[in-house]
């Protein structure tokens, strides 16, 4: 701990002169360079989030008491797949980011699940896709 003491006491007699500034300034060409490397990280983080799998939605009703018609990725819900449920929220930004959400549910009824489900049982023909602020959810239970 002396030989520290010793070490300290000796650099500080030497550094003569030198004042640090308590309001410390960037060139503006390092800040601009910082500008420029954030932005580009946003943007990058932007364009990865939108093509994580977002799926495409389409849901059209003329009635609120009939079965809606949806579309996910183009295809359209019915005989093999029929709409189990809908949840849907949107919300508009005010001066925070509001919740927005999506959730549809539908059963697999293709040979295929329909062969899984015989051994299985029935729960494994559940299906589900559904996205949350930028959180996408696909379910195959």
């Amino acid at each position: 701990m002396t030989k520290l003491k010793e070490i300290s006491e000796n650099i500080s007699c030497k550094i003569k002169g030198v004042t640090l500034s308590d309001d410390l300034k960037f060139s503006k060409s390092f800040i601009a360079e910082l500008d420029k490397a954030l932005n580009d990280y946003h943007q990058k983080q932007e364009q990865s989030s939108q093509h994580a799998s977002t799926p495409h939605v389409r849901i059209e009703f003329d009635d609120i008491n009939d079965v809606p018609h949806v579309w996910v990725d183009g295809k359209r819900l019915g005989d093999e797949y029929p709409l189990k449920r809908i949840n849907l929220e949107w919300n508009t930004n005010d001066a925070y980011i509001e919740p927005k959400h999506f959730l549809i549910d539908y059963f697999d009824m293709t040979k295929e699940a329909g062969a899984v489900a015989e051994q299985y049982g029935p729960q494994t023909q559940q299906r589900g896709v559904g996205q949350s602020n930028g959180v996408v959810r696909h379910t195959e239970e």
